[in-house]
This record gives C-alpha cells, structure tokens and sequence, in this order.
C-alpha cells in the first residue's frame, strides 16, 4: 500500500526527512534545556527570542535535509540493490571453514538491515504518516473554521467607553492599525483573533462585571499580542506540530515557546499598568470563565496549572521557569540512548560503504569460482562440513508450535467443556483468546441459565470485555427488566447505568423509569440527588425531561437558591432557565440594586442585560445629563439610541 500521487523518490525522500527529524530535534532539545537553565533570570523576551531562534533553525534544518535525501534517493536505491545481492554471499563466507565472525561486520549487517528496512518500506511509512496527518489537518481547519465563526457569529460591539479605551491603549503601545473590541456569546476567555484585521473578543457581559482596572490590564495583555504579531507565529506553530506529531521533541520546544509568548504579553501588561497586584487580580478573575478556548486563536487564559504558573512566575519577579524533574529525566534518557545510536552508527561507517561492497562483491565471485573447482575435483564432500554449510537448516529462523490441543491437558479440558455446550469446531488458537480474556464455558453456561441461547464465541468476548456478566443482567431482571437483551446490557454497562442508579429514582417517586430514559438520564448527567435538591426547594412536580433540560442549561438548586436569598421567592423553573440563557445571575442585580435601583426585576434585569443597559453606561449618561433622573426603562431608549 502506498501514495501513488508521489513517485518512489520523494516517498523516500519524505521518509528519511521524517526519521532524521528525530534526532535533529533531540539535540535542539537539548541546547533549548540549556538555554531554559541559564537563562532562569534573564527577561522573557529574550527567552523567547531564543527558542523561536531554535524552532525556525529546526524548520531550515528539515528543508536541507529534504533536499539532500532527494538527491540521494536515487542512490540509496542503487545501494539497496547491491546490498541485497551481497548480503546473502557476505552471511556465506562468515559460516564458511577458517573465516571469523568480526564484530564490526555484524554490526554493519545490523545497519544495513536497518536502512534497506526503510528504504524497502518507505511508501507504507509515509502513507501511515500521511493519512494522520490528513486527520490533524481536518481537525486544524475546523478550529479555524471555528475561529472565524466566533469573528461573525453572535457578536455586539462593545460599549463606547471600552472602544475609545481600546483605541488609547493601543496608542500607547505603538499599534497604528485600528482593533475592534467586540462582546461574544460564545467565547469563554478573552481571545485575540485576525491578522490583517485583529479583533478582540471578550466574554458577554464581562466589561461590565469585572473592574475596569483589571479589565484594562486584560485588553493590554491582548494588545501586546497584536504589537507582536503573535497570531501568525501560533498558526505557523499549529501547523509544523501536525506535521511532527511524532516528534516528542519539538512538540516540547513548542510548548516552551507558547508560555513564554504569554510570559512576554503578561510583561508589557505589567510594565504598562505599573501594578502586579492588580494584574494578578485579573488573571484569577478571568480564569473562572475559562471552560474552553480554541488553540489557534490567542487566549488570555490557559488551564489550572499554566494560570498557577504564571502567577508564581509574576510574584517571584519574573522568576522563570526551567527544567522539572519529568523533562530532565526524559532528555538525559533521551540523550543517553541517541549517544549510544551515533556511537554505533560511526563505527559501523568507519569502513567506506561503496568500496566495501564492491570489495565484498568480487570476494564473492572468486569464492564461488574457486568452490565450484573443489566441487568439480571431490564429487563427495565431507558430511560433516555439508552439515554446517546447509543454508537452510543455518538460515530458516526458529518458529514456535502452535498450541495442540492434544497435548496440552488444560486445552483439552477447556475443549470439552465448551464441546458440551456445542461448540464442537472451536480451535485452540481460539481457546487460547478465550482464556486471555477470562470467557470460560462456566461464563456461557451461567447466561445459558439466564435465558440467552445461540451467543457466539465473538459475542462471549464483547461482553467480557465490556464487564456485562450474568449478575450484572440478572439484576436488572429482578427489577422488572425481564426482556432485556445482550446488546442493551452492553449498552447500560457502556453508559455506566446500573441498577442502583434506576433505583435511586425509584425512591423518589419515578417508578415507570425506562433503560432508555436511564441511559439518557446518565449521559446528561442527570441523577436522582440533582432531581432531590429540587424537591427540597419545593419544585415537586418536576419531570425527567425538565431535569435533563435545566442540566443542559446550566441551571441547579444552587443558582435558584441565590435568587430566593436576594428576595425572588417566587421564581419558576422556566424563569430560572430563562435567567441563565439571558446571562443575568445575581451580581449583575446587585449592581443595580446598589446604585439605587432597589425593586428591579427579574423580567427588567433580562431586559437590561439583552438592551446591554449596564451600571456603567447609566453613569456615562449621567455625566452627561447632569444629574437626570431617568428610569431604567429611559436608560433603555437611550441605549438603543446611541
């Protein structure tokens, strides 16, 4: 099998370009631990500088050596044809009387087995590789697909103090090309997207629920980015990370220069707020929305551990990180077993191949002459020397028996149980994928007796292997489930249903539940005690399908419990709900309430929050109006308006 679009020379070329690759990397690994150990106090630019320094050095290093194993494709075709011919006379005259097996030939038949390997199979190799790769690339356009649906797709245009302040900031940062600040509905975290035409993009609501000194040091975070022109670097970097998905290396050095880029963005934050305290604050204020984000835009927060990172990093005054204890173990290891590789490829090389082999070629053909004479003169050879020229009895590799079932007695025992229940041609080689994975004719029997006939060896497997035995079905016969089949039971126990489960939402009143409302119950995370903190709030009449929809919206007894706290006693389920999809939770009420807002309500607060009626626009018409006093429903016009 193989890619017939390309010829044999670039599929090797490809190939050899692949392996080499490897070690290439490796040794950037190691200069790049180096760079991170000395330059533990060193500034984060300078950091990352250096490794971006390394990763194009690793891509100018791929390109020569694609050019220079296309030149030579051609001959390291001519060299797998003559080590093929001579490989077989060179294992002749090591075996024959009076020759010595010398360590270094060995050792050369050890590379040259290595090397025709992948020559041989360089189109399977590639095509392996390809096929991945493929894969990834739909998985790299989808994100990007993604990240321009997030540009267009449920968007609003920031308030106009946030659009005259992104415009400040990024005078202040040297950035001349205009920068669109926009809310979103579905982004998580802050992001930064566009090259030619960069956008930020902030969650809904979030410019009016955070500070605006920590919302300020956040949008110079994502300025810095667009001033560094980090968007096209990160997609250069998607793309050669699927490209060497293999390369445990240079997905490391890739990774190093993703922290340090935020090392750099959170430094110009800092720099230009004059406040680490304040930018710290934002960070862990931010990071609660942090539930996810696509990699080929830029985010202002990663996960739990790089957030905790970059905070230490900031309290320690830019202490940077270095090596943990993992990645010095894995480089020494690595290195140790690249050194001991080189070692014995250098020696394998010391003699020139080409000369060798010619060498090799013409000891052959006199040493054929010369033993079909001695043939010709002794009709009758010594026996015992035929015996150890017998290439065949010298060459033919050591093959295990398959198991006979005959003359294993354990075999046999399991053949003639599973023979009793008619399996009558079952083989050992199938008794043998029997006992690896623990199906015995016990197992069969005991779902004999549970009322299912005709199961198939392979059926006998699948259940094993998805842990369905015959307690697990019979429990749920003795709860009523008498038809239930293999299929479903593998099913239930793929879906992590079992009878405690469906018996938990018995004892609170749902008698009639189905498996299949089990099963859809268990896959939205819904489970009785959820449904039970309704019922302690008084919302008796709550059904299956309404707990799954409050889990899907998001909705639990503790986000009504809050409400009722601040004085909504009354709130519906639907009302709930519709709170959630609304963005609208208690500290969005709260702002107004103390602002002088006192009998707002539910329905007014969703209003506010769709019109994007927010404290701080109430204050900027104030300032403007004089000391006006509007009502919330003036203040909506007003927004409409302007």
């Amino acid at each position: 099998m193989g890619i017939n679009l390309f010829s044999d020379k670039i599929l090797q070329a490809i190939c050899w370009t692949l392996l080499h690759s490897l070690w290439q990397a490796l040794i950037l690994a190691a200069i790049t631990a180096f760079i991170m150990i000395v330059t533990k106090k060193s500034s984060s630019n300078l950091r990352y500088t250096l490794l971006s320094c390394i990763f194009i050095l690793f891509l100018i290093t791929v390109g020569f050596t694609f050019n220079r194993q296309w030149h030579l494709a051609d001959e390291n075709k001519m060299e797998l044809t003559i080590a093929g011919n001579t490989s077989f006379n060179q294992h002749d005259l090591s075996i024959s009387p009076g020759k010595n097996i010398q360590p270094i030939n060995i050792l050369q038949n050890y590379l040259s087995v290595f090397f025709n390997y992948f020559n041989t199979h360089a189109s399977l190799i590639v095509t392996i590789w390809f096929i991945v790769f493929m894969a990834k690339c739909v998985r790299i356009f989808a994100g990007l697909v993604h990240v321009q649906r997030i540009r267009h797709y449920r968007v609003s245009d920031a308030p106009e103090f946030w659009k005259e302040k992104i415009i400040e900031l990024a005078n202040k940062l040297g950035i001349q090309k205009p920068i669109l600040l926009l809310e979103s509905a579905i982004v998580k975290v802050p992001v930064v997207v566009g090259i030619l035409k960069p956008a930020i993009l902030v969650p809904f609501g979030l410019l009016t629920n955070l500070p605006p000194h920590e919302v300020e040091a956040i949008l110079i975070h994502e300025l810095a980015h667009i001033r560094r022109r980090d968007y096209f670097f990160n997609l250069l970097q998607c793309f050669v990370d699927i490209i060497f998905f293999f390369n445990p290396a240079i997905l490391w050095i890739s990774s190093l220069i993703r922290n340090e880029r935020e090392n750099c963005c959170d430094d110009i934050a800092i720099h230009q707020t004059k406040n680490k305290k304040q930018f710290i604050q934002a960070l862990v204020s931010f990071h609660q929305y942090n539930l996810s984000a696509s990699k080929y835009a830029m985010p202002f927060a990663d996960n739990k551990n790089r957030l905790l990172n970059r905070v230490q990093r900031i309290i320690n005054n830019n202490s940077n990180h270095t090596l943990n204890s993992a990645e010095k173990i894995a480089l020494v290891v690595s290195l140790f077993v690249f050194s001991v590789v080189f070692i014995s490829i250098t020696k394998g090389q010391s003699a020139p191949p080409k000369k060798q082999a010619a060498q090799n070629k013409s000891d052959v053909i006199k040493t054929d002459q010369s033993s079909q004479k001695t043939n010709k003169a002794k009709p009758s050879p010594n026996p015992e020397r035929k015996k150890i020229t017998n290439p065949k009895k010298i060459n033919e590799p050591a093959t295990t028996p398959a198991p006979d079932i005959e003359t294993e007695p354990e075999l046999q025992t399991d053949h003639d149980d599973f023979k009793t229940l008619g399996y009558t041609d079952i083989s050992a080689d199938q008794l043998d994928k029997l006992r690896d994975h623990g199906v015995t004719a016990e197992f069969i029997k005991e779902l004999y007796q549970s009322g299912y006939r005709d199961i198939s060896l392979e059926k006998a497997l699948q259940l094993k292997d998805h842990g369905v035995s015959p307690e697990f079905i019979n429990s749920f016969k003795e709860m009523g489930f008498k038809d239930i089949s293999l299929d479903k039971a593998q099913e239930l126990r793929d879906h992590g249903v079992s009878t405690g489960f469906i018996k938990d939402f018995r004892e609170i009143g749902f008698n009639n539940i189905s498996l299949e409302k089990a099963q859809q119950l268990r896959d939205h995370g819904v489970d009785a005690g959820f449904i039970k903190a309704f019922y302690q709030m008084n919302y008796k009449d709550i059904s299956l399908q309404k707990a799954i929809e409050l889990r899907n919206h998001g909705v639990n007894a503790s986000f009504i419990n809050d409400f009722r706290e601040a004085g909504f006693n009354d709130i519906s389920l639907d009302k709930a709900q519709q709170l959630r999809d609304h963005g609208v939770n208690l500290d969005f009420i709260n702002e107004f309430r103390n602002s002088g807002f006192k009998t707002i309500s539910l329905d007014k607060a969703i209003q506010l929050r769709d019109h994007g009626v927010t404290i701080g626009f109430i204050e900027k018409m104030k300032e403007k109006m004089g000391s006006a006093d509007l009502s919330l429903d003036e203040y909506i016009i007003l927004k409409d308006r302007f």
